[in-house]
């Protein structure tokens, strides 16, 4: 694997909090630095999906940051198909209310970036 190459701890993907089992996709640490990257296939989502994956991401956000701490935190949400573009604004403005509400670093890529 890639990330244990370069030196990173691959972190348990389940976990517990507020009495809710969530499944992780990707979560890695280097150094004091926690990855978490909820990895999709596509952003091809109707409006309550795509709401759906933003409440899903942000109880994963803050689980995360209460186990990690929020200083330490860096999360993406991550879609494969570059094709599929549906909701990026959408998804632009999530990744902004988290960073502000959460104080971390939250970033959304779509295939090569």
């Amino acid at each position: 694997m890639y990330f244990i190459e370069l030196g990173f701890e691959v972190l348990p993907k389940k976990i517990t909090f507020k009495g809710k089992n969530l499944d992780i996709d990707q979560l890695f640490k280097h150094d004091n630095t926690v990855y978490f990257i909820e990895h999709k296939v596509r952003d091809d989502h109707d409006s309550s999906k795509k709401r759906g994956q933003h409440e899903n991401f942000e109880s994963k956000v803050e689980a995360l940051g209460n186990i990690y701490g929020q200083k330490n935190l860096k999360c993406f949400v991550y879609f494969t198909d570059e094709n599929f573009i549906k909701n990026k604004n959408y998804y632009d403005e999530v990744m902004k209310t988290i960073t502000n509400k959460y104080k971390i670093e939250a970033y959304l890529w779509y295939g090569k970036e």
